[in-house]
């Protein structure tokens, strides 16, 4: 079995760095987004082989990052006249030497609805910041490649 692409390839570490409406944090240590189609089995009659079709589009991203109390996340999570807002996310992940021509893409992902937050401050040093957020849209990317 053959993996895709070239094997020589090098990774020298990723510098990630997220957009919220236009707000940009740069001290972004976790990205986590997972999307696609919830699935379901049904017994199809006459044969030992299931259907396996596929429902709506279902999409989570998690947040991971350091902060101060100028740039808190906690507003995320506000209501505005009973409802969550959405926001439009971009993560911006970058080879660690900048070079946009062999590794820098950007994701964006629209409609973001933000709801559990976490805010953790460890003793006198850093506070750190969760959030998790759920959307309908298939996020898109681009880059080189």
């Amino acid at each position: 079995m053959s993996l895709p692409g070239a094997n020589n390839l090098v990774f020298p570490g990723v510098n990630t760095t997220i957009r919220i409406s236009g707000a940009t944090f740069l001290a972004v240590g976790n990205v986590e987004i997972n999307y696609g189609h919830e699935t379901f089995r049904e017994v199809a009659t006459g044969t030992s082989t299931p259907y396996i079709g596929n429902g709506a589009f279902n999409g989570t991203i998690r947040m991971e990052g350091m902060g101060h109390a100028d740039n808190r996340w906690d507003d995320l999570v506000a209501l505005s006249s009973g409802r969550l807002l959405d926001y439009m996310v971009q993560w911006v992940e970058q080879d660690a030497q900048g070079n946009a021509a062999s590794g820098r893409y950007t994701w964006t992902i629209s409609g973001v609805k933000f709801y559990p937050f976490n805010i953790t401050a460890e003793g006198d040093r850093f506070i750190h910041y969760r959030a998790e957020g759920i959307y309908g849209l298939v996020p898109s990317r681009s880059g080189p490649g």
